[in-house]
């Protein structure tokens, strides 16, 4: 509706129509949707569920911090402070600090290693598999994968052998794997971020370990209620979150049903 709005008021002002009939029309209200959060029994069983240091450092942050999908992608070994337990992390206004738990610590100290710079998760395998497909003139072709630090991207790179050469498919394949780079010599350790869906991928396989359906969000979710569970200020979850408005975090008070109880037992005259 928005873009009709934008649309049709383009043609008001250029004189084609009289009138934006977009303007006339009365949106419904979006209905408030409570997100899902795990229970603590739940997420202990998550934590355990972690095969590998990489996948249970990657959980205990997402739900230590309750940091987004980007900002766990983007963060940098330098600016992992293990003394004063806080993270710098790029989000959606600018740089900003995140704070993890004591817990946390060793899990990170142990995966960081002797690492002093690059992204902070790297990826757990560089390269791929190679595909060499014989064309109807008798020819061969494939393609590689290159990562561009300039553009912070991988790309896909075109190969063919032409038919002219007679290659068979063990010389074509010793041909292709011998033009592909080494991405372990051409990429180091940490220069390539994760991409947002290798997060996602790498919660949800782990949940899926022990029948739950887990996302980064969801965890995101986990980590502001339990923190109000528990007794925090809604203002700090704010802070902690990153939210511009606080607005953006009450919808947490909704979710958080055991502090209201609290608050109902402690306060009510009648359990006085």
């Amino acid at each position: 509706m928005s873009a009709l709005r934008c649309f049709f008021d383009f043609l008001n002002m250029g004189g084609l129509i009289n009138w934006s009939p977009p303007r006339f029309v009365r949106l419904r209200r979006l209905r408030r949707i409570v997100p899902r959060v795990l229970t603590e029994k739940q997420m202990r069983l998550l934590l355990s569920a972690a095969r590998n240091l990489h996948e249970r450092t990657m959980i205990e942050v997402l739900y230590g911090t309750g940091a987004r999908t980007g900002e766990v992608r983007s963060m940098r070994v330098e600016d992992v402070d293990l003394e004063a337990r806080r993270i710098r992390v790029l989000g959606k206004c600018g740089y900003r600090y995140i704070l993890f738990p004591r817990a946390i610590s060793g899990y990170l100290r142990r995966y960081i290693g002797k690492r002093r710079s690059g992204y902070l998760f790297v990826a757990r395998s560089l390269s791929r598999r190679l595909n060499l497909i014989s064309t109807p003139n008798g020819a061969w072709r494939s393609y590689f994968y290159e990562y561009d630090p300039a553009m912070k991207r991988t790309h896909r790179v075109p190969w063919y052998v032409p038919k002219r050469e007679g290659l068979t498919y063990d010389q074509a394949l010793r041909r292709l794997k011998r033009d592909t780079p080494n991405p372990i010599r051409d990429l180091t350790i940490g220069k390539k971020p994760l991409a947002c869906v290798t997060v996602r991928w790498v919660v949800m396989r782990i949940g899926l370990k022990v029948g739950l359906h887990v996302h980064p969000q969801l965890l995101r979710h986990t980590f502001a209620t339990h923190l109000l569970d528990h007794g925090a200020d809604i203002r700090m979850i704010q802070e902690m979150l990153g939210h511009v408005s606080v607005g953006t975090t009450q919808k947490y008070a909704h979710v958080s049903m055991n502090q209201v109880q609290k608050v109902l037992d402690k306060c009510h005259p009648r359990n006085l």
